[in-house]
């Protein structure tokens, strides 16, 4: 069977938005998971997702920013429903007005592309953060439906 040859653009452009105020260090999305991205009914792509660190934020000791897709949303604390798709390293610190930062992560050859279902199961894009103190992240996932 041939490969497809003609690009593919998304039909419409979308973007999600969540907070993350809790601390999660497991291999799995039972605590401290929020919900970044989710597919639409014909598959998504994601070609970014932002996480904007707020004043007041205080990330205790160095901590991991991490990115999942489950593969069932409906049992997230599966392990091998979930797929680790991306690690940042976010620096301790305690941000205020005058620190505030920005993690931007890009996703290579133009984005990730993310089904609606894997065997039936729904998909989606979750956050975690391995260490944390106090305060919200703010994170936007920018991608497309097809």
């Amino acid at each position: 069977m041939a490969g497809n040859s003609q690009p593919i653009y998304s039909a419409v452009g979308r973007t999600q938005f969540s907070q993350l105020a809790a601390a999660n260090n497991t291999a799995n999305l039972s605590t401290g998971a929020a919900l970044v991205f989710t597919p639409g009914a014909n598959g998504s792509i994601l070609t970014e997702v932002r996480v904007k660190i707020l004043p007041g934020v205080s990330l205790g000791t160095t901590s991991v920013f991490r990115l999942w897709l489950a593969t069932n949303t409906g049992a997230l604390s599966t392990t091998t429903n979930n797929m680790l798709i991306s690690e940042i390293i976010a620096s301790g610190a305690t941000y205020n007005n005058f620190t505030m930062s920005e993690i931007i992560i890009p996703f290579s050859r133009n984005g990730l592309l993310i089904p609606p279902t894997i065997g039936g199961n729904a998909c989606a894009i979750y956050a975690t953060l391995g260490s944390y103190t106090t305060g919200t992240l703010m994170i936007t996932g920018i991608g497309g439906d097809f």
